[in-house]
């Protein structure tokens, strides 16, 4: 399972920017029960999702927001 570090943080977050709660709350709901082993597993769930080196982005609200979260796939297993 993913270890979502900072939940905290995405929940003070999401207080302040009504109108990104939902997406965002569901996307930490979505992380802390995923095992994902590459990019292609991530976006099974999440298709906008991209990858730059050990970081994924995840676009919020169309692009408005947008959530960057260091990965480390060797973890995953």
């Amino acid at each position: 399972m993913l270890n979502v570090i900072s939940a905290t943080t995405i929940k003070t977050y999401a207080a302040l920017h009504a109108d990104a709660a939902g997406e965002l709350l569901r996307w930490n709901k979505a992380a802390s029960h995923a095992i994902w082993r590459n990019i292609s597993e991530v976006r099974l769930h999440f298709p906008d999702a991209d990858q730059y080196k050990s970081l994924l982005i995840f676009n919020i609200r169309h692009n408005y927001y947008r959530l960057i979260v260091k990965v480390d796939y060797r973890q995953s297993f």
